[in-house]
Formats: structure tokens, sequence, C-alpha cells
């Protein structure tokens, strides 16, 4: 049940990280430059679940060579469309509480 929770809680970090931004900003904070980037990189931090779902999602009668580079080439695309849509929600949340997102 836990890895179950640390797999969900992976996925959902970049949102979690966009939520966080948006609650900074609510509160009248503004960020600057290096600290959007904090946010982008903290936002990362989830990333190393991705890979291991994906090597799950994969047929088992693949060879491991081949699972394990499907699964590689595969989190990529997933993560930055992740990652981006993670930004949307950062960049119209802190819009929406009328303080704008970065200075």
């Amino acid at each position: 049940m836990r890895k179950r929770w640390a797999v969900i809680l992976g996925w959902a970090w970049p949102f979690i990280v966009a939520a966080g931004g948006v609650a900074v900003v609510a509160t009248g904070h503004r960020l600057t430059g290096d600290q959007a980037m904090v946010l982008l990189f903290g936002s990362l931090l989830g990333a190393p679940v991705i890979p291991q779902t994906v090597w799950g999602w994969l047929p088992t009668r693949w060879p491991e060579g081949w699972r394990f580079l499907a699964a590689i080439l595969l989190t990529g695309p997933i993560l930055v469309a992740e990652v981006y849509l993670a930004i949307i929600l950062f960049v119209v949340g802190t819009n929406w509480t009328g303080y704008g997102w970065v200075e």
C-alpha cells in the first residue's frame, strides 16, 4: 500500500509543487526568476517514479534490455507533458489570484 501511495505522490508531484507555488504567490509574495527555476527543478523530484511505472506497463515477454530502453524513451515525453501541464496550472493559478506569476 505504501508503494502505491509513493507512486501516486510521484506522479502528482509536479502539480503539488505548482499548487504550492500558487499558494506562495497568493499570499502576496512575488517570485523572482531564480525562485521560479527552483520550483521547476523541484517539480522534477517525482520523476524517478515514471520510468518504474512505465516499466510495469510494458509486456513481460520483452527482454529486460528492451523494456528498460522503452521505459526510458517513453518517460521523456510523459515527463515533459506532465511538467508542461503543471506550469500551465501554475501560471493560470497565480494569475487567477490577481498577483501575476513572476517579477
